[in-house]
């Protein structure tokens, strides 16, 4: 039986194999996914770039003023190295 943590593992690399493929999973939208600097965030939602058509995450942060912003799906979805550790840069909830 997978932990929690390789379950978000895999979890993460399938949405991140897709969204490189150019797709995005609209079961995403609304779920909640935590900063690896601990904010979070709900995913609000997927647009495309007018310049260059990219994917992208529409997503509000749960905290402050909640403002919205908006990140290229390919670097939201990513696993990046802090401190000599690798996790997703956005983690689902």
């Amino acid at each position: 039986m997978k932990s929690k943590d390789e379950i978000i593992d895999v979890l993460c690399n399938e949405v991140g194999a897709a969204v490189y493929a150019g797709e995005y999973d609209a079961s995403l939208i609304g779920r909640e996914f935590v900063h690896f600097k601990g904010g979070h965030y709900r995913l609000l939602g997927f647009a495309r770039s007018s310049e260059s058509e990219e994917l992208m995450v529409v997503y509000q942060t749960l905290y402050g003023e909640s403002g919205m912003w908006v990140r290229p799906a390919k670097m939201f979805f990513e696993n990046i190295t802090r401190d000599g550790v690798t996790q997703p840069r956005f983690r689902p909830l």
